[in-house]
């Protein structure tokens, strides 16, 4: 079992709880405590409710656990990064890693374990699906090959355009991202910020887990039912409550927008 640590992540931030649940679905990772606010007393308030250990410093929590999250707004996480790479522990950032590239050359990760997570590899969803790949239900992901080197690539897309994902190995990534860039500049081919794929996704109606929905609602709030049936002869988990709920009346998840901005004091907590 991996013992983590929280920087950040509160009861009053908007994804404290769901970075909580998601860490320990797989039953590889246990949360035994955090700072989970600057401020000390809101901390020690969120360690209570989640039923772990508050730490009053960094060097204590290194002490105790094998890996911190961090789990503070992305423009602290160079700050928090240059914090925590002091101590002989794997280091976790919620996406994304940091605001831009400049501040990442200002950073030494050499011989550290530095990962952006985000948190799927427990869900039962995520489970299922990898089960209906390695029984070639859903059909084989694509092998190909750029300046001969293999990848791995899906015809998917998060922001409501066809498109792919590559996975590429880590020490050729480099190459063949750079090899993207220079040859898509003839097709107009342009950076995508995770602000901008946020927009996008919004425009077409999807829902972003953990922002937009979380486990206090129910697939039909959601706009998921689709994914439910009930034509299964199993006695699945959350059958007879999602049966009793599809014929109550429900909340409907809507995605709106504003003409102005509005701040979020709960993400800023950090801040």
């Amino acid at each position: 079992m991996i013992k983590l640590g929280f920087l950040g992540g509160g009861v009053d931030s908007i994804a404290g709880r769901v970075h909580l649940i998601a860490s320990e679905m797989d039953r590889k990772f246990k949360v035994i405590g955090g700072i989970f606010s600057k401020d000390r007393e809101k901390s020690k308030r969120s360690a209570s409710i989640y039923n772990v250990k508050h730490f009053d410093s960094l060097e204590e929590m290194a002490s105790e656990v094998d890996m911190i999250v961090i789990l503070t707004p992305t423009p602290l996480h160079q700050k928090n990064l240059k914090e925590v790479l002091k101590y002989d522990v794997g280091i976790i950032v919620d996406k994304p890693l940091l605001t831009s590239t400049k501040e990442a050359k200002d950073l030494d990760f050499k011989d550290k374990f530095v990962v952006v997570t985000h948190n799927y590899s427990g869900y039962p969803l995520v489970r299922e699906i990898k089960a209906l790949y390695e029984n070639n239900i859903l059909g084989e992901i694509k092998k190909i090959k750029i300046n001969n080197k293999k990848i791995y690539a899906q015809r998917l897309s998060y922001v409501g355009e066809l498109g792919f994902e590559l996975y590429i190995k880590m020490n050729e990534s480099r190459e063949i991202y750079n090899l993207i860039v220079g040859k898509g500049k003839e097709f107009n081919l342009s950076h995508c910020g995770m602000f901008a794929m946020d927009t996008m996704r919004m425009e077409k109606g999807y829902l972003h887990w953990g922002h937009d929905m979380s486990p206090e609602e129910n697939q039909y709030e959601a706009g998921l039912k689709f994914a439910v049936s009930f034509k299964k002869n199993i006695d699945f988990v959350g059958k007879k409550a999602i049966e009793k709920i599809k014929n109550e009346k429900i909340k409907n998840l809507n995605l709106v927008s504003w003409d102005y901005w509005i701040s979020f004091s709960s993400r800023l907590e950090f801040s």
